[in-house]
């Protein structure tokens, strides 16, 4: 253009971008403040959500027809999930594992972690035990879980076969061990 060219000095340059800061906040400020509406809304949908299950005891989402138990705590927060834990399973799909399991590494690197993810994290292609592979420190103690089994299955309590697999053999017979019922 004609500043790239020399026709038109650092001072004129100047006052073209000053009589056009106006016209871009007018864009770039409305834009802003519907992000932070958006994000805002997103999270009270997710506080309310738990709220929700809180007061009815119902996923209405994921499992409307099982009531969960008194036993399982709901808190919208991982650091309120994991106080005073000495076992984190890790249940998202696998798209969501890799920010779980940084949030997780920050609150506890030393934590034992087992996972029941399947399928590939959509942007890499990785399995889910090569982003845990990635993500958690090593010597950590970390099992995958695996069925065959659906969440309604074991939710109502129905008969279920899951391996527990880790290259921690203590590990996995103590995991499999908790995760035995009857």
């Amino acid at each position: 253009g004609p500043f790239l060219a020399g026709q038109f000095g650092a001072a004129t340059f100047a006052r073209l971008v000053a009589l056009l800061f106006p016209f871009a906040i007018s864009f770039a400020l409305p834009m802003g403040i519907l992000t932070g509406v958006l994000l805002t809304l997103g999270r009270l949908s997710a506080d309310s959500e738990i709220t929700a299950m809180r007061a009815s005891r119902v996923n209405q989402r994921y499992l409307p027809e099982v009531v969960l138990p008194s036993e399982l705590t709901l808190t919208p927060g991982i650091s309120d999930a994991v106080a005073g834990a000495d076992l984190a399973i890790v249940a998202t799909p696998t798209h969501a594992l890799k920010e779980t399991l940084v949030q997780l590494t920050r609150i506890s690197s030393r934590l034992p972690l087992a996972w029941l993810c399947k399928g590939f994290e959509p942007e890499s292609g990785h399995m889910p035990h090569q982003i845990v592979a990635a993500v958690t420190p090593e010597n950590s103690a970390l099992a995958v879980i695996s069925g065959p089994s659906f969440a309604l299955e074991i939710a109502r309590g129905l008969p279920a076969a899951l391996t527990v697999a880790s290259s921690d053999a203590a590990f996995a017979k103590q995991l499999a061990s908790q995760l035995h019922h009857g």
